[in-house]
């Protein structure tokens, strides 16, 4: 059995299954797809986000520079 999933940024994604089991899972990017890496190295510093490794969230420049992780 396979299962298509379309997702809204444009991304399909192929889940093939035998029994009960996920056997596979094909990903599909449409052209000029940008991951989020990609688009956060494309923005100034102070609009980028940034982890917080502690707690695993994501916060801000000025929070950021509070908890010294810049």
């Amino acid at each position: 059995m396979t299962q298509n999933i379309n997702f809204e940024d444009g991304v399909k994604m192929n889940v093939t299954y035998k029994g009960n089991r996920m056997t596979s899972v094909e990903l599909d990017y449409p052209s000029g797809y940008k991951t989020f890496e990609e688009e956060q190295e494309e923005l100034p510093i102070t609009k980028r986000k940034y982890l917080n490794e502690e707690t695993g969230d994501w916060v801000g420049y000025g929070r950021a520079k509070q908890l010294g992780i810049i």
